[in-house]
């Protein structure tokens, strides 16, 4: 047994055991075990001979068999010499003879044919006149051509006709004799049944039968040996070859039964161990996985500075709860507070009103958030009297009046406070944000939330863009941009597909965001029809894009069985080649409501070459766990991380956290909204492999272009 590098791991000498024979020469100066590494490997397994001898001994032939165990990257030689082999081969022969010459003679009958049996040189190895064979019927033969005769008759697979002799009259041949020919290739012989045509007619039957059990029990037998030879070889190189494939589909359970104390029963041995070990490292890892996963859950949903829960886990209970009440509390002078006396006494002074806060939620059994970095958020879940609710929050702005003392500075300081309500809205942060932003326009020191706020605004918005995309769609104004993504050189490796409506301004041209339109299509109903849109135009030009483009693809896609169908027409569509170059950008988000259909998705179009990113990483919803179920080829971190990496600690930390935990699974990182250099150098000493972002590359409009 050696391995790629020729070294001998197994040898029935020990002379040769864990020596390097790579370079090792047969008696005809061949270096025959380097071309045996090489085919073995290229081909699977390989048959070859080659020259032996050691210390003076006289040269051997030897042929061999090497088989390569792909598993564990080692090749299984056996060889034998070929001498050996021939004497073997001629005392089965001779066996063989001695056992079927009763045989023969049982079958013959004086007014029938009989059977015989010649080599590949011609010569007669049984026959049941073998003792009278004479000269005459040696020329007679000859004369005939009847060897000849009888190799063409067995591969026409047609009988043999000529004339011969009957034993009561020798040397006369002159009687009509008809032969089936068959051919054993082991030993090489030519079986002829022969009978005299004038008997045919009366024995035919006889005979056939008692040929054909002959032929059929002569075969069976030579098979039967084979087939126990060649099942005891391989019966043990299968058992390994299939544990080591259940092995590597993840069943570390499986072990090789194998007692023998030959190589085989060695290599078991070695691999059961080798199973033992890899089975315990792989449970020691799962522990500090979803110990460190637990790390970084609680790292995401938690504010560092507070220890309160964040915006992240805030975002994500708000989807549990029906009917309640969201209170966003704005510290308005914190910038001020900053500026005159330092980021360590604005921060001092966010830690006191967490812990104000805390108290005043515990006592009205409410939940504390901080929901940004000047703001906090209460949650009431019971309003048990909303139609009064601003009770509750004259309590927080009489709560946050006092002065604040940081002790350890010896500083009273006073914060002006505005609070933004929304009760029971479907999107009840945007609607307590909306509210908040309301107070501080006109002054006041809290609004609740209310449809006047907005409505106006929004309905005439919503008339517009219902319009305008109509009307792009039937222009065909609908058209995909390409923004750069970059790898540490600074290279362009791939863009990502965005979606723009193309407008004209005169002789101008220029595109507007989804950002603008794209709620407002999925209310009327256009979301699919503007995706199918921009899916259609850039598979038609990917022959021409010589990168791989990334596609964004959301939950609520692979959950429209009219988008599934049109995806799959056009994946299928496409060439193996084209294939490969597509990225699945796939939404995180709290939207994901079945992860067995979203696993389903992703295990489908893996197997037809498309590769899986998780887009917008580290938002209002991340599942660690499941990341590790489906280990995507890409994370991407979300923009409103890398946005404000340079100035949030917290951002920071979670994204530091991020890139450790992909990295740790062989996941790579993606940082889009690199705005600045500052930006751009944080995350590339954090460790993120590619790179997006206006800093790097803006979005163009490649098919205008020409694909350039």
């Amino acid at each position: 047994m050696l391995d790629k590098k020729g070294k001998v791991l197994l040898h029935p000498q020990e002379k040769y055991l864990f020596q390097n024979v790579y370079d090792l020469k047969d008696k005809k100066e061949k270096l025959f075990i380097k071309k045996l590494i090489e085919d073995t490997i290229k081909h699977g397994e390989f048959f070859f001979n080659y020259d032996w001898g050691e210390n003076g001994d006289k040269k051997s032939n030897k042929i061999a068999y090497s088989l390569y165990y792909k598993p564990f990257d080692l090749i299984i030689v056996s060889s034998i010499s070929t001498n050996d082999l021939e004497s073997e081969l001629n005392a089965e022969k001779q066996k063989t003879i001695k056992d079927l010459n009763p045989l023969i003679q049982s079958i013959t009958k004086e007014e029938l044919g009989y059977v015989f049996i010649m080599d590949k040189k011609a010569q007669l190895v049984i026959h049941p006149n073998l003792n009278i064979y004479s000269k005459k019927m040696r020329d007679e033969i000859k004369r005939q051509n009847l060897f000849e005769k009888m190799k063409r008759a067995y591969k026409e697979k047609k009988s043999l006709n000529y004339k011969w002799d009957k034993k009561a009259d020798f040397e006369n041949f002159t009687y009509d004799k008809t032969a089936w020919i068959d051919y054993n290739s082991f030993f090489g012989w030519y079986i002829s049944s022969s009978l005299y045509i004038d008997d045919l007619e009366k024995r035919a039957k006889e005979v056939d039968s008692f040929v054909i059990n002959i032929s059929l029990g002569f075969i069976f037998v030579i098979g039967l040996l084979a087939i126990i030879f060649l099942k005891k070889l391989l019966d043990p190189i299968s058992v390994l070859t299939k544990n080591a494939v259940t092995a590597r589909e993840g069943n570390l359970e499986v072990r090789n039964k194998i007692e023998t104390n030959d190589e085989l029963g060695i290599l078991a041995k070695q691999f059961n161990t080798m199973l033992d070990s890899i089975e315990n490292n792989t449970k020691n890892l799962e522990k500090k996985l979803k110990e460190r996963t637990a790390e970084i859950e609680y790292k995401f949903y938690h504010d560092s500075l507070t220890g309160l829960p964040n915006r992240l886990l805030m975002l994500r209970e708000l989807k549990t709860y029906e009917f309640s009440a969201l209170n966003l509390i704005s510290i308005d002078d914190l910038d001020n507070i900053n500026e005159l006396y330092g980021f360590e006494v604005g921060d001092k002074l966010l830690v006191e009103i967490s812990k104000l806060l805390q108290n005043f939620a515990d006592k009205k059994n409410l939940f504390l958030y901080r929901a940004g970095s000047n703001t906090f958020a209460l949650l009431d879940l019971h309003l048990e009297n909303f139609i009064v609710y601003d009770r509750i929050i004259n309590e927080i702005q009489t709560l946050l009046k006092k002065e604040i003392e940081i002790k350890s500075l010896n500083l009273k300081i006073a914060s002006d406070i505005t609070v933004g309500t929304s009760i029971s809205q479907d999107r009840q942060l945007a609607c307590a944000n909306i509210a908040l932003k309301e107070a501080k326009k006109k002054g006041k020191k809290f609004t609740i939330y209310n449809q006047t706020i907005d409505t106006k605004k929004n309905i005439e918005k919503s008339i517009y863009w219902k319009d305008e995309i109509k009307s792009a769609l039937k222009e065909d104004r609908i058209i995909p941009v390409f923004q750069p993504i970059f790898d540490k050189e600074e290279k362009i490796i791939k863009y990502e597909v965005l979606m723009r409506i193309e407008k004209r301004d005169k002789d101008e041209i220029y595109y507007i965001s989804p950002a603008q339109f794209l709620y407002i299509a999925m209310q009327i109903k256009q979301y699919f029809s503007l995706s199918k849109r921009i899916i259609k135009k850039s598979f038609q030009y990917i022959d021409k894009i010589d990168k791989d483009i990334s596609i964004n693809i959301s939950f609520n896609d692979i959950m429209n069985m009219e988008f599934i169908q049109f995806i799959k027409e056009k994946i299928d569509a496409l060439d193996v080649k084209n294939r490969k170059k597509i990225v699945f950008e796939i939404l995180e988000s709290e939207n994901i409501t079945d992860y067995e259909i979203l696993t389903q998705f992703i295990q489908e179009y893996r197997k037809k070459g498309i590769r899986i990113a998780i887009d917008d990483f580290g938002t209002g919803f991340s599942n660690f766990s499941y990341i590790l179920k489906i280990k995507p080829d890409y994370i991407k971190i979300d923009g409103s991380l890398i946005k404000e990496i340079d100035t949030d600690f917290n951002s920071y930390e979670l994204v530091k956290a991020i890139v450790s935990f992909s990295k740790s699974l062989g996941i790579k990182v993606i940082a889009e909204y690199i705005h600045s250099k500052e930006v751009y150098e944080i995350v590339k000493k954090l460790g993120v492999d590619e790179f997006q972002g206006y800093y790097l590359g803006k979005p163009e409009n490649l098919i205008e272009q020409n694909i350039r």
